[in-house]
């Protein structure tokens, strides 16, 4: 996985003046809050943010950036609010503001999360509305990273010739194999939306920072989510709004 050091080489790389302790700070505070967790995938959760922070990185994005990437899912999934107001102290309120923008729940200790359509809904309806374009270009890069993942996964197992919807049923709450077929709709659909939210600022993307990296985050996701819903038909599933 990629350390501190060779995140914060990265960035200086391109960004002499950078605040790279917070980057090693960053990196080790999302290290400690994610032990422990794994993706949907059995990959630990840490591989992630990481993989976030690298995307953002070859986009060329400053310090605080890459911080946010590196935190953008200690809030939701690591203490809710209290967590939030923990990243604010330590890093400052632009990290705060844009890990903020990429949390679509915070549930406190012991709460639990609202409805996933409500969620997911409220999300995409964020993205449409936002005007920070550094938390849009976190997110997006977020949900490629996720998109990208399950591509390789639908890859590998039409190269395997196991059946698809035995790969979809990690992403059935219930555990039952007859309710992938409801559920494997909603997922295309909430990321056939994100693109569509992305391509909608992409078009619009007037603010000098973003510097045509909004179209390119745009094409890049487009390209994969087409390839996900190409290979999901191949099972059957089309996107379907919850």
């Amino acid at each position: 996985m990629l350390t501190a050091n060779e995140l914060a080489s990265r960035v200086e790389a391109y960004h002499p003046t950078a605040d790279l302790e917070s980057i090693r700070r960053a990196h080790g505070y999302a290290a400690r809050a994610l032990e422990g967790q794994f993706r949907k995938s059995g990959d630990p959760y840490f591989v992630h943010p990481l993989n976030l922070a690298s995307i953002i990185t070859e986009l060329r994005l400053d310090g605080a950036s890459v911080c946010a990437a590196l935190l953008h899912d200690v809030v939701e999934d690591c203490g809710g609010s209290p967590r939030l107001e923990d990243v604010r102290r330590r890093f400052g309120e632009r990290v705060a503001s844009v890990v903020d923008h990429c949390t679509d729940a915070k549930p406190d200790p012991g709460q639990a999360k609202p409805p996933w359509a409500d969620r997911k809904r409220a999300y995409v309806q964020h993205l449409h509305d936002t005007d920070d374009i550094w938390a849009v270009m976190v997110s997006a890069a977020d949900k490629i990273h996720n998109a990208r993942s399950i591509v390789a996964d639908l890859r590998t197992v039409e190269a395997s010739g196991a059946p698809q919807d035995a790969f979809w049923l990690r992403f059935v709450k219930s555990g039952r194999q007859e309710d992938v077929a409801g559920r494997v709709p909603q997922i295309l659909w909430y990321y056939e939306s994100l693109c569509e939210a992305i391509e909608a600022k992409a078009a619009d993307e007037s603010d000098a920072n973003a510097a045509g990296r909004i179209g390119r985050l745009a094409r890049e996701f487009r390209a994969v989510v087409s390839e996900m819903q190409a290979l999901a038909g191949k099972a059957g599933h089309q996107a379907a709004s919850p």
